[in-house]
């Protein structure tokens, strides 16, 4: 596999260029054509010098500077801290190519192999230089041989105007009459929660472009009073295809979950999982699941079937949009508790200048129950609106997590006035800074 670094070598500076006018190309490609050959003498205080002395006054200047220690630090094998001062350049420059280039590079160099495949499928998907798409799915597959194995974690704090998605209503109707008092433990409750978890896979290589990825995790939200903590434990066992264009995986399923640290519900059956790169930039992915459900309370087991698509354009290294949408239907020993829903859902995604990242998503659904339920008259029916906002910054991160602020807010408009409710949910996570 031929190395970026050598790719780059014939205009290690390229990125100055991308600051200026075409008039003062000439002069700028000899300035860094004198650097590149300070950095291969390995003179690299008259590198970071004649970065320093050109052009003090353009408005650009720190950024050409920080490019240049970024390939020094490289040039010395300290790829953390070339990675340091390239993330600086993003964060003033987020469409730079060439400093997501070295990033890349020197997180492969560095073995921080979850980042630098973020930032080489960025790099595949909006590029338009075959040679080069085909030099960053080579280092794709080269991380992924490297690492069957795969973990993440987080840790959230989250408080929520309405923990247990309780009614904002205080009575109901009931038989016709109105006034009925709904429950205290049914109504909206506030509170400050604890959403921790953890994911993992292992991925056995049986034959070119042939895997077996066994996965599991955990995921829980605690509150303080215990009444509304929740648990979820879930393993798969999938084989898997994967090429240039498609990664398609099957297999069985099962999950179980916890409410109060009582086994609530426990679901198996066999999920499928797709993804297809179908353009320069566009991603197409879907699941499709199969599932029998075993509930605490009886009535409720039955057999579940969901249904999900997305479609993801990258626009630009820093500019994702998107279009998801589910179905799912529920069939139960009880018709009241049978049901179908769907959700449609837009999002939008940027990094900005001064390193700035955003996430903006809207999403409307609805959920249909075929029976009625007791002292009911009709069918019951949920349209739910949701909206969300994701905030965070490059500058601020230590030892490789940046503070995620997550905001989201739900609507959930029913026929029934016992399910009627608005929640505003915010968070505070520790994610990973690619």
């Amino acid at each position: 596999m031929r190395s970026l670094k050598y790719i780059l070598s014939a205009a290690v500076l390229a990125l100055p260029l991308t600051f200026i006018s075409p008039a003062h190309a000439s002069s700028v490609q000899s300035v860094q054509q004198q650097i590149s050959i300070y950095i291969q003498q390995g003179d690299y205080d008259a590198a970071i010098a004649a970065a320093e002395a050109f052009e003090p006054d353009h408005p650009n200047h720190a950024s050409r500077v920080e490019f240049v220690r970024g390939m020094v630090a490289k040039a010395q094998g300290r790829n953390a801290d070339a990675a340091g001062s390239f993330r600086k350049v993003l964060a003033t420059q987020p469409d730079l190519v060439p400093a997501r280039q070295q990033l890349a590079h020197v997180l492969f160099l560095d073995q921080d192999l979850e980042a630098a495949r973020h930032h080489f499928d960025v790099l595949q998907s909006t590029t338009n230089d075959p040679r080069l798409r085909q030099l960053y799915t080579s280092y794709s597959r080269a991380i992924d041989a490297q690492r069957p194995w795969a973990l993440t974690g987080y840790v959230t704090l989250a408080p929520s105007t309405n923990i247990n998605k309780g009614s904002g209503n205080q009575t109901a109707t009931l038989f016709g009459n109105s006034g009925w008092q709904i429950p205290k433990s049914q109504q909206a409750k506030t509170g400050l929660g604890v959403a921790a978890g953890s994911h993992g896979s292992y991925t056995h290589k049986l034959d070119d472009g042939m895997s077996l990825v066994f996965g599991g995790g955990v995921d829980g939200r605690f509150y303080s009073d215990h009444d509304n903590d929740v648990m979820r434990l879930n393993a798969s066992l999938k084989p898997t295809f994967t090429n240039d264009v498609a990664r398609v995986s099957i297999g069985p399923y099962v999950a179980a979950s916890f409410s109060g640290y009582d086994h609530s519900l426990t679901q198996y059956g066999i999920d499928a999982d797709v993804s297809v790169k179908l353009d320069q930039g566009l991603l197409f992915s879907g699941s499709v699941a199969a599932l029998l459900q075993n509930f605490e309370n009886n009535n409720r087991d039955g057999e579940k079937y969901s249904f999900d698509a997305s479609l993801t354009k990258t626009l630009t290294p820093t500019t994702v949009v998107g279009l998801t949408s589910n179905y799912t239907i529920e069939n139960a020993k009880r018709i009241d508790y049978d049901h179908k829903d769907w959700t449609a859902g837009l999002n939008f995604g940027q990094e900005w200048r001064g390193g700035f990242i955003s996430r903006a998503d809207v999403s409307v659904g609805q959920h249909i129950y075929d029976g009625v339920l007791g002292g009911k008259t009709e069918n019951r029916e949920d349209m739910v609106y949701g909206a969300g906002l994701q905030l965070s910054n490059r500058n601020f991160s230590a030892m490789g997590f940046m503070p995620v602020l997550n905001y989201n807010f739900t609507r959930q408009k029913s026929n029934d006035e016992y399910v009627d409710f608005d929640s505003h949910d915010f968070a505070i996570t520790l994610s990973r800074a690619f």
